[in-house]
């Protein structure tokens, strides 16, 4: 099924105050019993921890494993096995179509097969409903800041969005195939493409997005600081 089909009145988000809810450190000084009642979109395992939704957020569908919320969104994305341009040798990298029963799918361009454009093209952002914008090294979150904004959230908050690892820029993950290795996360591109999509957000629906995170070691310190100044004087 289609992420769009989740959009408008009859969505789970509209006219809501949306929690987007992470796994972030900061997660742990918040009780789950607190989101109860509460809108949440959850990303990749943070329903583990949280057991309310309606909203599963992913990455990957293996995240989602023994996930029974109402509504579980997966990336997916049609890609081609050998690179080669032939019909039956089309597979996606989440084994995700878009017509799975289970799942909602979003996806994303890239040059690299055959668009004319890839994802992380300005001109990509809301330009197709089921195809979300990201900058390069960015998080899932900016891409469920952008769902929650075309479901037509009422406002949006962000808990738990500040990556796994507090300033440190290597972490280890555990790969199927190859084993432990060295997972490089861009934290500068994940405050950089929040704050990009929480302006763009503001600007074409008129949405606020707050940010309940750590201000420390996640990103560039003088964007957070204009970002503190800026809401000091709105909250005035």
């Amino acid at each position: 099924m289609k992420i769009s089909q989740l959009y408008g009145e009859s969505g789970p988000l509209h006219g809501r105050d949306v929690f987007i809810v992470g796994t972030g450190p900061s997660l742990a000084c918040w009780r789950p019993e607190e989101f109860a009642g509460e809108t949440c979109v959850l990303l990749n395992t943070a329903q583990r921890y949280v057991p309310w939704g309606p909203v599963a957020f992913s990455n990957h569908r293996r995240f989602l494993d023994g996930c029974d919320l109402p509504y579980q969104i997966v990336k997916g994305r049609l890609v081609e096995a050998s690179r080669k341009k032939t019909p039956d040798r089309i597979t996606t990298d989440n084994h995700c179509r878009w017509d799975d029963p289970k799942y909602y799918v979003f996806s994303y361009r890239s040059p690299w097969l055959w668009d004319a454009w890839d994802h992380f093209d300005d001109k990509a952002l809301w330009r197709e409903p089921d195809f979300y914008w990201n900058v390069k090294g960015g998080s899932v979150s900016i891409f469920a800041m952008q769902f929650a904004a075309l479901a037509g959230a009422k406002s949006i908050t962000m808990l738990g969005t500040d990556c796994s690892e507090l300033i440190r820029k290597y972490h280890p993950r555990m790969d199927r195939d190859r084993g432990a290795k060295q997972v490089k996360h861009n934290y500068r591109a994940y405050w950089a493409g929040a704050m990009r999509m929480k302006r763009e957000i503001w600007q074409r629906f008129g949405i606020r997005v707050g940010f309940e995170t750590p201000w420390i070691g996640y990103g560039d310190e003088r964007i957070k600081y204009q970002e503190l100044v800026e809401w000091l004087s709105q909250s005035a």
